[in-house]
C-alpha cells in the first residue's frame, strides 16, 4: 500500500516539479520516518534520480531564491532535490483507504494531496486526489 501512495506522489511531483533546481535526488518519506528497504527498492525500479530514506537528507531552509537551488540536500553527496512523502494511511474499508501525499523542492515548488485509493483485481490503486 505505501509504495502505491508514493508512487502516485512521485507522479505526481515529477509532473510539477522545477527541474532546473538541482533534482538529482529524491528522498522520501512515509509518516515521520523512513520507508522500509523493500518499498525504497520497488520505487527504484522506475525511478531514473537516486533514492535515499529522508533519514539520509536535510532541509536547507536558508536558500534565499525558490528556482536557483533545491532546498532538500543529502550532506553526505551534497546533492540536491526533492522529498516526496505520505502520511495518514487509513484504511475506510478492508479494501479501501485514504491517504495524504505530496512533494517538497522549495516553499514555492511543493504540493500536497488528499487521495482515495481501493484494492481491485490487479491490486491497490489510488482513484482520486484533490490538492491541499
Amino acid at each position: 500500500m505505501t509504495t502505491v501512495a508514493l508512487r502516485e506522489s512521485l507522479d505526481r511531483s515529477l509532473r510539477d516539479v522545477h527541474r532546473g533546481a538541482d533534482l538529482e535526488i529524491i528522498c522520501v518519506r512515509v509518516q515521520t520516518g523512513d520507508p522500509s528497504a523493500a518499498v525504497l527498492s520497488a520505487l527504484a525500479e522506475s525511478v531514473p534520480l537516486t533514492l535515499r530514506p529522508f533519514s539520509a537528507c536535510r532541509i536547507d531552509r536558508g536558500e534565499s531564491s525558490a528556482f536557483d537551488r533545491a532546498q532538500v540536500v543529502e550532506p553526505e553527496s551534497g546533492k540536491r532535490g526533492m522529498e516526496i512523502f505520505t502520511e495518514s494511511l487509513v484504511f475506510t474499508h478492508a479494501t479501501a483507504f485514504t491517504v495524504r501525499l505530496g512533494f517538497f523542492q522549495h516553499p514555492e515548488v511543493s504540493g500536497r494531496w488528499a487521495c482515495a485509493g481501493r484494492q481491485t483485481v490487479s491490486g491497490w490503486r489510488v482513484d482520486r486526489c484533490d490538492e491541499e
